[in-house]
C-alpha cells in the first residue's frame, strides 16, 4: 500500500476512491483491501470481489494474489 491507513485511517477510503475513479489499478486494489479488512469502511465482500476483478482486468499484479 502506498498510503498507510494506520497513519490516516479516516481518509484512506476517500483518497483511494478518488484515485480509483481515475482508473489507477493500484488504488483500486488498495480500495478492495480496505473493504476486505474494514479499514475506514464496513467489510463488504461483494465490493471486494468487484474491485479485485477490475484491478485484475487492469493487469495489476497484486490482484492476482487474491
Amino acid at each position: 500500500m502506498i498510503f498507510n491507513p494506520s497513519i490516516f485511517p479516516e481518509s484512506t477510503v476517500k483518497y483511494y476512491t478518488i484515485a480509483a475513479n481515475q482508473g489507477h489499478g493500484m488504488a483500486i486494489h488498495n480500495l478492495a483491501f480496505c473493504h476486505r479488512n474494514g479499514i475506514d469502511t464496513p467489510v463488504n465482500k461483494v465490493e471486494v470481489l468487484r474491485l479485485f476483478k477490475i484491478s485484475a482486468d487492469k493487469e495489476d499484479d497484486n490482484s492476482f494474489l487474491y
